[in-house]
Order: structure tokens, then C-alpha cells, then sequence
């Protein structure tokens, strides 16, 4: 006995763009982007990443590479693409902006040491 499987043909629903909620993502995706250029500069002005946890970085990188790889994994559609371009170049920017993270952390690990140290406290 043979297994058959019928199925209708899927048709994907038809994608419109609305321009008006294009532009409030792209005004999110530029606040999401812009908010984190105080905490570089204040890193870069104190050569110190004293505060700031790693972990939230790493974990902040997992989520947005795994968003943006969930919409590029969806749909190559152009319009689909488009669709959500500023929810792309919201987690991809702020991906970058973490590996720019990661850089201070780097440069500035032995001054973040010397500023947890036991020995600086002052009583």
C-alpha cells in the first residue's frame, strides 16, 4: 500500500507596505541605535568599561544575530525584505555596535582591573 499526500498549493499572502508604520520603525531603529553613543564616549573619556557586564553584551549579540538570521531565514521576497528592513538595520546595527563593544572591553581591560582592585579602595 502506497502513502499518498494531497495538498492544496500555498499561497502566500500579499505584503503591503505601510509607509506610515515604515516610519516610525525607522525613527525606533534610529533612537535604538543612537542610545548607545553616550556609553562609548563615556568609555572612551574614562578608558573603562568599569560597570558594564560582559555578559549582557554577549547575550544582547546572541538575540540580535538570532533576529535578524530569523528574518533573513523567512523570506528572500523583495517586499517581504523591505518590509523589514528597519527591524534588519535595527539588530544588525546594534550587532555592530556590540562587536564595537567588545573592542572597548578589550582595550580597556587592564584599566577596568585596576579599578575594581581592593587595593584602590579608598576607607
Amino acid at each position: 500500500m502506497d502513502l499518498v499526500v494531497y495538498s492544496a498549493p500555498v499561497k502566500e499572502p500579499s505584503l503591503e507596505i505601510n509607509w506610515k508604520a515604515q516610519a516610525y520603525a525607522y525613527f525606533s531603529a534610529f533612537l535604538y541605535l543612537s542610545a548607545r553613543f553616550p556609553q562609548f564616549i563615556k568609555n572612551y573619556r574614562d578608558k573603562s568599561t568599569y560597570g558594564l557586564s560582559m555578559g549582557v553584551f554577549i547575550l544582547s549579540t546572541l538575540g540580535n544575530t538570532t533576529y535578524a538570521a530569523s528574518i533573513l531565514l523567512y523570506s528572500t521576497d523583495r517586499t517581504y525584505l523591505i518590509a523589514n528592513a528597519p527591524f534588519l538595520l535595527g539588530s544588525l546595527g546594534t550587532l555592530t555596535q556590540d562587536l564595537f563593544m567588545f573592542y572597548q572591553f578589550y582595550l580597556y581591560s587592564g584599566k577596568t582591573r585596576a579599578l575594581c582592585s581592593h587595593d584602590n579602595i579608598v576607607y
